[in-house]
């Protein structure tokens, strides 16, 4: 990781599918005393924040409810860290730590993009680090039937697969392997409670699913199974009445691939 100008701030996200563990994981590693001093952002795609009390006693917290900060929250969001630009400025101090926790369906990279190309922000801001949580339970099942999952995975610098003691070595081996081909240059670790667990050796030439032969159809899925991602989107629709974004857009849906016995 290269060098930080002193006078710029850094940014840290956290982020990976719903109910991944990501504030369990932050929760600990505030407690630890990693993020000292941070300033934590966190967006919910909810109205109405939870995982904000659970962090609250830890840090400064600062709560962007709503809508995703990636889409339809992306302005409110940018502004947010143009204020604590500002705020810095105006204090006199240099440097700084800012943490976002995204919310369980972001696109870390559409984040780190929007940073990036934004004027001000572009030159006072430097995104250090993207970790995204994996539930070892279900990891290999959202990344067979939702896109966005695997798209979580493509955009980090470390993935930590959480809630190992759910799942046998075996099941968290072959989803540390799927994880590796995906994305090889990612560093991988396990939690438990977000304390830091061995992984299982893995090999990721094995990475192959139930129903696909090749990685590469993993990717290209999309959301096919509707049972998975339609509860997700109807919480989204009921909870965030601010939203301003069609919810097809956050998930997309495309039909179903037809079996080889309805293709005969």
């Amino acid at each position: 990781m290269s060098a930080v100008p002193a006078q710029r701030q850094t940014l840290t996200i956290v982020s990976g599918f719903l109910g991944s563990g990501k504030t369990t994981w932050l929760r600990h590693q505030l407690h630890a005393g990693e993020f000292r001093g941070a300033v934590v952002l966190v967006n919910e795609a909810a109205a109405a924040p939870v995982d904000d009390a659970l962090l609250a006693d830890l840090a400064r917290v600062i709560v962007l409810p709503g809508g995703c900060a990636c889409c339809d929250k992306r302005s409110e969001f940018l502004s947010l860290l143009a204020g604590l630009v500002d705020e810095k400025m105006r204090s006199g101090e240099a440097g700084g730590h800012i943490v976002l926790e995204t919310s369980g369906l972001a696109d870390p990279a559409a984040l780190v993009e929007a940073i990036r190309s934004h004027p001000m922000l572009a030159h006072h801001i430097v995104v250090d680090e993207v970790i995204v949580t994996v539930d070892a339970g279900c990891g290999l099942a959202n990344i067979r039937t939702n896109r966005l999952v695997a798209k979580q995975i493509e955009g980090a610098d470390r993935v930590i697969v959480t809630k190992m003691d759910s799942v046998p070595s075996a099941a968290c081996s072959a989803l540390c392997a799927t994880i590796a081909r995906i994305n090889p240059g990612a560093r991988l670790s396990g939690a438990m409670n977000g304390e830091a667990m061995a992984l299982p050796p893995f090999d990721p030439t094995t990475a192959v699913l139930p129903g696909h032969s090749h990685i590469s159809e993993i990717l290209a899925v999309g959301t096919a199974d509707t049972s998975l991602t339609q509860p997700i989107l109807d919480f989204v629709r009921t909870a965030s009445e601010e939203r301003k974004t069609p919810t097809s857009k956050i998930a997309a849906r495309p039909t179903k691939r037809p079996s080889p016995a309805a293709a005969r």
